[in-house]
């Protein structure tokens, strides 16, 4: 009973988290263009989190409620001995029922993240003809690829009602928590569709004027999402070898690959801004020492600009900039901001590459 426990902490603890990185997302992009300025991935980001408040809900009720039982792991001799109206009977029905529609939600919330990714790109790729024609085919693969995976899913036991089948034995497509055709389509359509959006900026990348180590930083931004394709690997890797013998261990996998999807798809916009805020700290701190060091030359500072605005007049003031507030200081300052692609000057294409990487974070961080 102390796992499942554990186990619906971990589901709970991974949708909070999701919250509050979905909702800084917003937050950063919404102070920086208002609300007129949020785009399409934005609101679908926001929907994700609601898809995955009801994968979670269902990875409660599925552990809570239903005990991570389902119509698998059962030999033909127990199926023929479980009473109907038996109460571990109604459980493995319900649990059947219930994962049914995890794994449809589970498959909409993986190919939602996809199309985020892919609008994203598509503000990015103003000017660079080469990732705007990757981009719309994108959206094509992944149209495709959704409809085969939920359609597999869906009918892939036919009739539906087979799904929560216990006697006699509906077959191995008919039990989610080991049904092998599901976890090869999966596979295969996660991994290409996952492969095929992290490719994407990389040409840009490798063709842009950066150097090799700003050109590895700005693939590694972009690729996080390859931890994802692991954690799916992983998850179909499970059932394929027979290591799965409840629906509960299914679902936890489930919930830590959407979470991880979650999680990178918002770095290109998240990370950049709470670096550039570590970065006005440390400005503020170190002004903040610099203006106590000494109160003697301070007040030489003092009397020399007294005597030069008695002279020449009231100047102009300067506002301090700390050393790593200034541009190109830094990894992110020196790539500028993903956002600005859409103002940019695309005379060339090597100076549309350029200055599409230099986006990634001024505009999300003003």
């Amino acid at each position: 009973m102390a796992a499942v426990n554990l186990a619906l902490v971990e589901l709970w603890l991974y949708l909070g988290i999701s919250i509050v990185w979905v909702f800084t997302r917003v937050f950063v992009r919404w102070k920086a263009q208002s609300v007129h300025g949020l785009a399409i991935d934005d609101y679908l980001m926001v929907f994700v989190i609601i898809l995955y408040s009801g994968e979670t809900s269902i990875g409660q009720i599925v552990n809570d409620r239903w005990h991570g039982l389902g119509n698998s792991g059962m030999t033909d001799e127990e199926r023929a001995n479980l009473d109907p109206n038996s109460e571990e009977w109604d459980l493995r029905v319900k649990g059947s029922q219930t994962h049914l529609a995890g794994w449809l939600i589970y498959t909409a919330i993986l190919w939602t993240i996809k199309i985020c990714w892919l609008f994203f790109y598509k503000r990015l790729a103003g000017g660079v003809d080469v990732m705007t024609f990757w981009v719309k085919w994108g959206f094509v693969f992944c149209g495709l690829t959704f409809i085969a995976t939920f359609l597999t899913t869906l009918c892939g036991c036919w009739p539906i009602s087979r799904h929560w089948q216990i006697n006699p034995d509906p077959g191995n497509a008919c039990q989610l928590g080991v049904a092998r055709v599901r976890a090869w389509v999966m596979l295969f359509t996660n991994l290409s569709t996952d492969v095929y959006i992290m490719v994407i900026p990389l040409p840009v990348i490798w063709n842009s004027t950066f150097s090799i180590k700003k050109k590895f930083g700005l693939a590694f931004l972009f690729c996080a999402g390859i931890t994802t394709a692991i954690f799916g690997g992983i998850r179909c890797g499970i059932i394929l070898r027979g290591w799965s013998k409840d629906v509960g261990m299914t679902c936890r996998w489930s919930h830590r690959e959407t979470f991880l999807g979650i999680l990178t798809a918002n770095v290109p916009v998240v990370v950049p801004l709470l670096r550039r805020q570590l970065h006005r700290i440390i400005g503020w701190s170190a002004s903040w020492r610099a203006s106590g060091d000494t109160s003697e030359a301070s007040d030489r500072q003092d009397g020399a600009k007294k005597f030069y605005k008695m002279k020449h007049g009231t100047a102009e003031r300067k506002r301090f900039k700390h050393p790593l507030s200034l541009p190109g200081e830094t990894f992110f300052e020196g790539c500028g901001s993903v956002e600005e692609l859409v103002d940019m000057d695309t005379t060339t294409k090597q100076e549309s590459q350029t200055n599409m990487l230099r986006s990634v974070d001024h505009h999300d961080s003003k």
